[in-house]
């Protein structure tokens, strides 16, 4: 007894994604459309991308927060960050962790900052939905 095997192509693929009832909010492209694309533009030159999410991840203890924050504050004060250049913007930090205060003050106090020296930093703490479209920030 032999089985028959239908290969599966590019052109079967895309004929069974057209078959979805809802449409996508992501478009897939090929390697050679990507590569016509243009090159990042960096907030944090190499490091993190003009646009997008920048996530972090680490075990418990591990700094993450520290580092985020270092980052953010660079960013909204428009400052180098660890050697390498950045893009003054306003920052969006997502502390779903919890309090940030006695953190925020602690970077403050050690850059003989105040909070007017950083207006473009804003912070939400609280958990969002990323998934969930109907949860805009």
């Amino acid at each position: 007894m032999s089985a028959v095997v239908t290969p599966v192509t590019i052109e079967r693929i895309d004929a069974a994604l057209g078959k979805v009832a809802a449409p996508s909010r992501f478009e897939f492209v090929s390697v050679a459309d990507l590569l016509r694309t243009a090159p990042p533009a960096w907030r944090v030159v190499g490091v993190l991308p003009e646009r997008g999410v920048g996530v972090v991840w680490g075990g418990p203890g591990s700094g993450k927060t520290f580092v985020v924050l270092d980052t953010c504050f660079a960013i909204a004060r428009g400052i180098p960050w660890q050697g390498r250049r950045t893009k003054q913007s306003a920052v969006a930090y997502v502390a779903a962790e919890g309090s940030l205060r006695n953190r925020v003050a602690a970077y403050l106090e050690h850059h003989a900052l105040t909070a007017a020296d950083v207006p473009r930093l804003r912070v939400l703490e609280s958990s969002i939905d990323l998934l969930r479209p109907d949860q805009s920030i």
